[in-house]
């Protein structure tokens, strides 16, 4: 009988795996499809950044705002808004140009505001969120007629750059016409006269108009003339002949500058009055407006619209007339050709003249009869 031997070979290769489980295969496709959304996001995400970085929206800049009119030795604001950036990224500064050059001149990307005033003592600047005013307040002078102002607003590495040139306007300081003869003469010649004086720029253009709408021809005009202040002035007459008809024409003088708000002219009226104008007498007013006694106060009352310019005021307490602290103001010429004046009473009031009326007479040519007014200081009184 024969015995056998018995070999075992043991290897762990060749064991039976046991089967993966279901829920591990899940995980990995759940891992694998968070992890790509996850670095698609990612990469979108960095593609936006890129490109706002490289295609960032610049904030936006506004022209400079400035009034209309801009008139010498009155405050001008002008401005400048800035949007789409936040306070800390934003600079603004104001600049004035050395000369009367308009445009953009002297400002280059090489030599920027080389020369130029700067105004920085006199912006201020209004923030909102990312919109921003900046304002400068200037007083201007006939000088900085046609100057250039510029608005340099600095966001990061970004400069922007607005210019304005400003164009100043001084209104006529005197604008009325006078007559030869003063009053006018049934049958003979009339001479108006319509002076303009200290305004600028010069050019001024006139119009003589009869009722409004007939043109008056021929017209003289003497100037502009500039005086050492750059002001300018100008006279301009005309002549027509007196008759029945024409009494009680008006007679207009139009007068046409930049300085004038729409419709930018003035018209300076006069009336063609053969008998003179008798005077339009106001009613007498104290000053102060509650006297105290044994306190200087001062009656006064305004006389105007009158032709010719003599005329005589006479000022009585209780029928007696006052010669003392009693005085008139010299007769000046109106714009429409006729006269206006003040007249004055300086007293000291006491409890003697409380209930005194106080009377003044006025008197002119033209009048049918004198014209008076009363008062008394009782009823103003503090006592």
């Amino acid at each position: 009988m024969r015995n056998y031997g018995m070999c075992r070979v043991r290897n762990e290769f060749l064991q039976t795996q046991s089967p993966v489980q279901p829920y591990n295969t899940l995980a990995l496709i759940a891992g694998t499809v968070i992890s790509s959304v996850f670095f698609t996001v990612l990469a979108i995400g960095g593609a936006v950044m890129v490109y706002r970085h490289l295609h960032a929206v610049p904030p936006t800049v506004s022209d400079i705002v400035k009034p209309d009119i801009i008139y010498a030795k009155t405050p001008t604001k002008l401005s400048c808004t800035v949007r789409g950036v936040q306070p800390k990224h934003l600079k603004i500064q104001w600049y004035k140009k050395p000369t009367c050059n308009s445009g953009a001149a002297g400002i280059t990307e090489t030599d920027p505001l080389i020369g130029m005033e700067d105004l920085q003592d006199l912006t201020q600047l209004e923030s909102e969120e990312n919109v921003h005013i900046s304002t400068i307040t200037l007083k201007l002078t006939v000088d900085d007629d046609n100057r250039g102002y510029c608005c340099v607003v600095h966001c990061g590495n970004r400069k922007i750059i607005r210019n304005t040139t400003v164009r100043i306007q001084v209104p006529p300081d005197l604008l009325q016409i006078s007559s030869q003869p003063q009053i006018p003469k049934l049958g003979q010649p009339l001479v108006l006269c319509c002076r303009i004086e200290k305004f600028y720029p010069e050019d001024v253009r006139l119009e003589w108009h009869r009722q409004g709408t007939e043109l008056l021809q021929p017209a003289t005009q003497f100037g502009p003339f500039s005086d050492h202040e750059k002001m300018y002035s100008l006279w301009s007459k005309t002549e027509l002949m007196v008759a029945s008809v024409a009494i009680g024409t008006v007679c207009t003088c139009r007068v046409y500058h930049s300085s004038f708000p729409a419709p930018f002219y003035k018209d300076v009226p006069y009336h063609i009055n053969t008998d003179g104008q008798p005077p339009n007498v106001a009613f007498i007013k104290c000053d102060p407006l509650q006297p105290q006694l044994g306190t200087e106060c001062t009656l006064n009352l305004c006389v105007k619209d009158f032709c010719p310019d003599p005329v005589t005021i006479t000022w009585f307490q209780d029928g007696e007339k006052i010669s003392d602290g009693a005085f008139d103001s010299p007769a000046s010429l109106n714009v429409n050709g006729l006269y206006s004046m003040w007249t004055f009473l300086k007293l000291t009031p006491s409890k003697q003249n409380l209930s005194s009326a106080f009377k003044c007479v006025v008197e002119h040519s033209a009048q049918t009869e004198p014209e008076e007014r009363q008062f008394t200081l009782a009823h103003l009184m503090k006592v």
